[in-house]
């Protein structure tokens, strides 16, 4: 359970412009820190993190760095660390095999920090839902996971389903959920990569041929950061089913889409160039084809896809596009031509702050 530079940067900028006053934290297992203060205090600099210096001065000859006194150092007012015995220093002393937590640490972190510990954890099922009871509503969970090459590291080696598909169906939401590529010659056990957001990933295949190419430039060892919020609606206890076979099992055979309708209700009557469809296959095929149709090829200005490898192609003579923030932000209205990921496409935008008014949703024109 250690943590590198990178991912104690990206959890202490959680809270960076948070007005929330001592903040509570309770990292899954006391967490070792792969850091150096002098260096890490000249980064966390260009990121505007300040830290109490007084208290620094306390504390900076102890080695290695006791991650209580970092955390202190930082501004956190309420430290803690949970774990199965209190061997490693943890003060909270359970079992995350247990089906429910205590009565006194539920709803009281504002950061849980997963640095690596529930893929030891046989009945992981529980020790996610555990983690989410004892998040305050506001509160985020960091989670940092082995993908791949880590045999027999623990139980369990964690795909990005797993965490998306159960704060999905929790109503938690995902702030990022990235992969983690350490290079071979980096400091300080090595320089991180971060992919893009598995979320951009159309597909399980793109995603394998994506993890390959940057794996060959990298160790072999390959980590899964997922961040989420918990909302004030969010739930702990719903088992999600896989989001691939949600899509299959909740599919309605006889169901056609109005193609007709969407051009008419919002391409028709739209300015040259305005508008850009989202997702390519048989929905989108479909769609182009009334399109033509209706003499209106020219409002369309293209297609976005969150695959890069396909960006630079064509599609029924429409560009694919990669959806930037630029590109997203000049489209006057956005078309989502898929069925499949339409849920993932439309939180995607939603996400980056797109107004929603501007979405359409194929599947609201079922028949």
């Amino acid at each position: 359970m250690g943590l590198l530079v990178s991912e104690m940067l990206e959890i202490l900028k959680l809270h960076k412009n948070s007005e929330r006053k001592n903040i509570s934290i309770c990292m899954i297992g006391k967490q070792d820190l792969l850091i150096e203060w002098e260096s890490f205090f000249k980064i966390c600099e260009k990121y505007g993190i300040t830290y109490n210096k007084d208290l620094y001065e306390e504390v900076k000859d102890k080695c290695p760095i006791d991650s209580f006194d970092f955390f202190n150092v930082f501004g956190y007012g309420e430290v803690h660390a949970l774990d199965y015995s209190p061997y490693e220093g943890a003060d909270i002393i359970f079992d995350l095999n247990s089906p429910s937590v205590p009565e006194n640490i539920k709803n009281r972190f504002d950061l849980v920090i997963n640095g690596g510990t529930i893929e030891h954890v046989f009945h992981i099922s529980y020790a996610i839902k555990s983690l989410s009871e004892i998040t305050k509503a506001g509160g985020y969970i960091f989670n940092l996971s082995p993908l791949s090459g880590w045999i027999d590291h623990g139980f369990f080696s964690i795909s990005p389903t797993f965490f998306f598909d159960y704060y999905y169906g929790n109503h938690f939401e995902i702030e990022k959920i990235v992969f983690e590529f350490k290079t071979h010659n980096g400091p300080q056990m090595g320089d991180v990569v971060y992919s893009q957001d598995y979320r951009l990933f159309i597909n399980q295949f793109d995603l394998s041929r994506y993890v390959e190419s940057v794996a060959g430039g990298a160790d072999k060892e390959v980590m899964l950061q997922c961040v989420a919020r918990k909302k004030e609606d969010s739930t702990a206890g719903i088992i999600p089913i896989q989001g691939m076979y949600q899509s299959i099992y909740s599919k309605d055979e006889n169901f056609v889409i109005d193609y007709e309708s969407v051009v008419h209700e919002h391409i028709l009557d739209s300015e040259k160039d305005g508008i850009m469809l989202y997702g390519t296959g048989d929905n989108c095929n479909s769609l182009i084809s009334a399109i033509f149709k209706a003499d209106c090829d020219d409002k369309i200005f293209g297609i976005f896809n969150s695959n890069a490898d396909k960006c630079g192609d064509l599609f029924r003579g429409y560009r694919i596009v990669y959806p930037t923030k630029e590109k997203v932000f000049a489209s006057k209205k956005i078309i989502i031509s898929t069925s499949k990921y339409e849920n993932e496409v439309v939180d995607f935008l939603l996400g980056m702050g797109y107004d929603k008014e501007k979405i359409v949703r194929i599947t609201d024109y079922k028949r």
